[in-house]
């Protein structure tokens, strides 16, 4: 059964994302949600654009940048029955969209964690950091420098530094495992004992 097809009303990748038995997708008037019980459409956001979204809790949470014309990439969240300007700023990079230009975000245990992204290789190593912070965007904190790409596997964060502009320094960086509330091992079947501080197990916790 076709429940909609990416046309003309669609901007770009309509992003699907399914909860609670509803599409919710992204569209040239703004962020539609199909229920896929009754085949009803609706438009819930008008005018709302981002780079990437995800729904959680009944609030959505995304990302902005330079095709919304922000000088800044940040990371924004609120109530779906609010409107685009009533959205909360989550996080804001310090740095311009020339040098931090994406955010890779994933919610975890009631916690936001994203990496900050660099399309320059030079600067990813300085500003391609892993962080963790509230739903509300508070208390953010570094758990990690270094990292481009991470995922959350059954509490563990797996990250490492990968950069298409930096082959040869990304391919002697292996995959990190962050064990959750414990210690950091590189992901790899001979050496899971390599021990982080403890100053890292107070600030990684996945509850």
């Amino acid at each position: 059964t076709t429940l909609f097809r990416s046309g003309s009303a669609c901007m770009g990748s309509p992003m699907p994302n399914v909860v609670d038995n509803k599409l919710y997708y992204r569209a040239k008037d703004g962020l539609n949600v199909l229920d896929m019980s009754t085949g009803e459409n609706a438009l819930i956001i008008p005018g709302f654009s981002c780079e990437s979204y995800m729904i959680y809790d009944s609030k959505i949470f995304y990302t902005v940048g330079v095709e919304q014309g922000e000088a800044n990439v940040s990371l924004m969240g609120g109530f779906l029955d609010a409107a685009s300007s009533e959205m909360q700023v989550l996080y804001r990079s310090s740095e311009p969209v020339s040098i931090v230009d994406d955010i890779q975000f994933n919610i975890y245990g009631d916690n936001i964690y994203f990496v900050t992204k660099s399309p320059s290789a030079s600067d990813a190593r300085i500003v391609s950091k892993l962080y963790k912070m509230t739903l509300s965007g508070e208390d953010p904190v570094v758990l990690e420098d270094n990292v481009t790409w991470f995922n959350i596997i059954d509490k563990d964060i797996y990250y490492k530094y990968a950069h298409n502009d930096d082959v040869e320094f990304s391919r002697t960086q292996p995959m990190y495992r962050l064990i959750s509330g414990d210690a950091k091992v590189i992901d790899s079947p001979g050496d899971r004992s390599e021990e982080h501080t403890s100053e890292l197990q107070s600030r990684f916790s996945i509850s």
